[in-house]
């Protein structure tokens, strides 16, 4: 009997500090990343086990956790700015003016403006691009908005592109095509 005492005492012991490591190692994360709070929820099972999940469960507790700390790979590149995964963050980048398959015609075709949507904004160091059928049109600036000289004829293809203060393009914009039609003068017939 005093054995089975002394077992389930080490396994409650065992749990205990089990528990207590999770718990410090919880408070740990969150100092270091407070804004970064996601909720899971927790649950013993009649054995004594513990289960997390993300999903809420009938008996179940909500638990804070924190976002877990991200480490580059190795050879990954560090800039004295940020980490790699930093660089990477932006969630969308498109042209939102001129749509796809736009025309163009005469004198509106002399002044294209393009408008472009970032999100997250542009973060420090970081610049924008404008690709005119697959050449940079101006250089890189902070600004969504350029205004395109007048085009020839024809199609031309537009996408945009963040580039890094280490000259790194991070992300790229789907292409778009847009059409510039001018009106020809031909001699009369007979004339």
């Amino acid at each position: 009997m005093q054995r089975m005492n002394r077992l389930q005492f080490q396994c409650s012991y065992a749990k205990m500090m089990l528990l207590f490591g999770f718990v410090v190692g919880m408070l740990f994360l969150n100092i270091a990343n407070a804004e970064k709070a996601v909720t899971v929820y927790r649950w013993q099972h009649p054995d004594g086990s513990v289960e997390f999940s993300d999903e809420s469960r009938l008996g179940s507790e909500p638990v804070v956790v924190e976002e877990p700390m991200i480490i580059s790979p190795k050879g990954a590149k560090k800039s004295n700015r940020g980490s790699v995964v930093e660089k990477l963050s932006y969630t969308s980048l498109s042209i939102k003016s001129p749509t796809t398959e736009a025309t163009f015609r005469n004198q509106e075709a002399l002044s294209i403006v393009v408008v472009g949507q970032i999100e997250p904004s542009l973060k420090r160091g970081d610049q924008l691009l404008l690709l005119l059928d697959g050449q940079i049109h101006a250089e890189p600036g902070r600004s969504t908005r350029f205004t395109l000289p007048a085009l020839a004829r024809g199609a031309h293809t537009l996408q945009l592109a963040v580039q890094s203060a280490e000259k790194d393009r991070v992300m790229q914009s789907d292409v778009i095509t847009i059409y510039v039609q001018r009106n020809i003068a031909r001699p009369k017939a007979g004339g």
